[in-house]
């Protein structure tokens, strides 16, 4: 995703979700006064500094948005590194080599339709366990399955699209291959073998509906993939036509089409014990 002001003009979408998860779940967030926040793929960075950084206290020390990708980062530094306790930081949640300072340092560790880019599940959230502080806890939400990923899958079987979409599996969540699909049971399992007490690991089916212009807009600002700039109308077409051929586009009164794009959404909410509480359940 190398199309930071894309991104940030195309945020609608992934907004209604971290809006639907913010007043439906974060009640369960217990936030901490004087604590350190941890999000994981800040992007471009201003849904963090418009929505999610008021979402804490007045006494928050530090708010660190991280991203691996570096346009996504730098224009979030540009853009909105204008509050003190905020910074944006090039980092990998797969990385093998956690920076020593953010091991055990934050009390809330955030991630907002993120993890479908990520294809090991174990390792980001094994780091994620590693940087909450003990009582710490971790929110995320992502699309576990989405008919616009079934698409590239076929894409990428096409030889004209082959070269760009070889590695898409490197690019999205496995939940979206499993045959029998239990999202919510593939993340409770992981978060507890890592280290965390899960309180709340749900998944739910919800379309998106978008006018075919917005997107358009939309599919270009996610795409991960390596699209030439001059084929990317193009791929546009062929990602338009794999939803038509999934009976996902519709026109209303006035004749202008509309693309619905199933999806299943999984909201996480889990909890770091205390030290006290680690020590009493290994006698």
């Amino acid at each position: 995703m190398f199309k930071p002001f894309k991104f940030a003009q195309n945020v609608g979408p992934s907004l209604g979700m971290i809006q639907y998860a913010l007043n439906n779940y974060w009640k369960f967030e217990n936030i901490k006064e004087h604590c350190n926040v941890l999000e994981v793929g800040c992007g471009p960075g201003n849904t963090t500094h418009d929505y999610l950084l008021g979402l804490f206290p007045k006494t928050l020390q530090t708010y660190i948005g991280i991203d691996k990708s570096k346009p996504m980062v730098e224009y979030a530094q540009k853009h909105y590194q204008n509050d003190p306790r905020l910074k944006f930081k090039l980092m990998d949640i797969t990385t093998d080599s956690l920076p020593n300072n953010f091991l055990q340092a934050f009390d809330h560790v955030l991630s907002f339709q993120c993890l479908q880019f990520v294809s090991d599940h174990r390792k980001s959230l094994s780091n994620i366990y590693r940087m909450t502080k003990p009582g710490g806890n971790t929110f995320f939400t992502l699309p576990v399955r989405s008919v616009l990923f079934d698409v590239y899958e076929e894409l990428a079987q096409n030889d004209i699209w082959k070269p760009y979409l070889k590695d898409y599996r490197k690019f999205l969540t496995p939940t979206q291959f499993f045959v029998d699909p239990q999202p919510q049971l593939h993340f409770e399992t992981i978060l507890k073998e890592v280290g965390f007490s899960t309180v709340v690991c749900v998944s739910f089916d919800q379309n998106v509906v978008l006018p075919k212009k917005l997107f358009f807009a939309f599919v270009d600002s996610v795409c991960v993939y390596p699209i030439p700039k001059d084929l990317m109308d193009n791929f546009l077409e062929e990602v338009f036509e794999g939803m038509k051929r999934r009976k996902c586009v519709n026109d209303n009164n006035q004749d202008e089409q509309y693309v619905t794009t199933p999806c299943n959404f999984l909201i996480a909410y889990a909890i770091k014990p205390h030290l006290n509480s680690l020590a009493a359940n290994s006698l």
